[in-house]
């Protein structure tokens, strides 16, 4: 089945397009003839399936439940922030937590001002996970090299 908002041939039977995930309509129509009756009139007592469908079918979780995807189309998301200048904030300035304010982690960044980066452990761990290359931004991006 051709999905209609990219173009993307997908196999028959999956309710959402595996490129762009767009609810195929074959599938949304299959089930509204489902619920619908044959006549094709709203019976009352049955509830209405959701607009959107996951992979297998099922009705897809709400937008806030969802979890965060940092893989756009198979590569990792990279943030515009930059690893060594986060590096060099952290080995510096990491215990007021300055590294953390810089990729928009405003709530960890307070507490490890208040807190002299989490008494100074928590300031090593930073240092070590950001010179890994671990080290995420607020949206759960990796930060570029």
């Amino acid at each position: 089945m051709r999905c209609e908002k990219c173009g993307t041939v997908n196999p028959n039977g999956i309710a959402v397009c595996q490129s762009c995930g767009a609810v195929l309509p074959a599938f949304n129509q299959a089930n509204n003839q489902q619920y619908n009756g044959n006549n094709g009139q709203q019976n009352c007592n049955q509830q209405m399936p959701y607009n959107n469908f996951n992979s297998q079918g099922q009705p897809a979780q709400p937008y806030y439940q969802q979890p965060v995807n940092v893989y756009v189309n198979q590569q990792p998301m990279i943030s515009n922030k930059s690893r060594w200048v986060a590096f060099i904030l952290c080995f510096f300035l990491g215990v007021l937590g300055i590294h953390r304010f810089y990729v928009g982690k405003i709530g960890t960044g307070l507490i490890w001002l208040f807190t002299g980066g989490m008494f100074g452990i928590g300031w090593l761990i930073d240092l070590i996970i950001i010179a890994c290359g671990t080290f995420r931004d607020t949206y759960g991006a990796y930060l570029k090299n």
